[in-house]
């Protein structure tokens, strides 16, 4: 086994193997209880669901993670902290991914805010918001290269999908609303996400649009940020230890009108990218 400890990175006792994908909890107490999501709960999100899956579980989701006093405290301000291990390797033609889900709308509010922080590897967070009167036309298609260490948010009214394109275990952190439900079957329904990531030459990614949707927004590449001091993010502090120092600094996760301006992807700058083009 090749061992990654991750205690600093992430401020959990913690470590993976890197090409298998078990964790192990090194700390006092019961430690987070892994939740596997199979081939078979992806088959109606793949591209190609007949061709052939990768490992089995495809991945696993650690709910609740943390220290047990720590738990308690988030659970206080209405938080959760989760961990989803993602091997490496393929379904059919895509690289392996998780199922993708929305965030369901509060009364009279918007959905929650979402933050990502990867621990280990290199992630890409395709996220999309739908119309609201038509869930198969998708208005904005953005994705989000996130690599080890650094952070990003899902805006209310963006479902996401993480998806490993590299070449060993991806570990990703996931501070949430304890609230609003995960909607899965927008996803389900149209057979994944608007678009899908497939393996191409030299591994290198190549995102393939879902035919399915009546509707896609051509897709963005948006860089993370390098801080969101403004959101309770501080440079170079894990997002748990964050979270647990400051649980009062998040209040915006599950209820973000107040900062909705800053829960925002940039607008592409049209005139750069003519440029490019020229």
């Amino acid at each position: 086994m090749a061992w990654k400890d991750l205690l600093k990175v992430s401020g959990l006792p913690i470590r993976v193997d890197d090409t298998t994908g078990v964790l192990e909890w090194r700390g006092d107490g019961p430690g987070p209880v892994a939740a596997p999501v199979t081939l078979a709960d992806l088959q109606n999100v793949r591209m190609q669901p007949e061709s052939p899956g990768g490992s089995d579980p495809a991945y696993h989701v650690y709910q609740d993670a943390g220290l047990p006093r720590d738990r308690e405290q988030l659970a206080a301000a209405g938080l959760v902290y989760h961990l989803t291990l993602v091997p490496p390797g393929k379904l059919g033609p895509e690289f392996n991914k998780t199922h993708g889900h929305y965030e369901s709308h509060r009364p009279g509010g918007l959905s929650s805010a979402h933050v990502v922080e990867v621990l280990l590897g290199t992630a890409l967070v395709l996220c999309q918001k739908a119309a609201v009167t038509n869930p198969g036309e998708v208005e904005d298609a953005v994705v989000m290269e996130v690599e080890t260490g650094q952070k990003g948010i899902v805006p209310p009214g963006y479902g996401h999908v993480i998806i490993n394109p590299g070449k060993r275990v991806l570990v990703v952190a996931e501070l949430e609303s304890r609230s609003p439900e995960h909607l899965y079957i927008p996803y389900r329904n149209w057979r994944g996400a608007c678009y899908y990531c497939t393996v191409g030459a030299d591994r290198e990614p190549e995102f393939v649009e879902n035919p399915r949707y009546t509707l896609v927004a051509d897709l963005r590449m948006v860089p993370v940020e390098e801080e969101y001091s403004q959101l309770g993010l501080e440079e170079g502090m894990p997002l748990y230890v964050s979270a647990v120092r400051h649980p009062e600094r998040f209040g915006w996760v599950g209820n973000p009108e107040a900062v909705a301006g800053l829960l925002v992807f940039p607008e592409l700058d049209e005139g750069n990218e003519d440029d490019d083009e020229e």
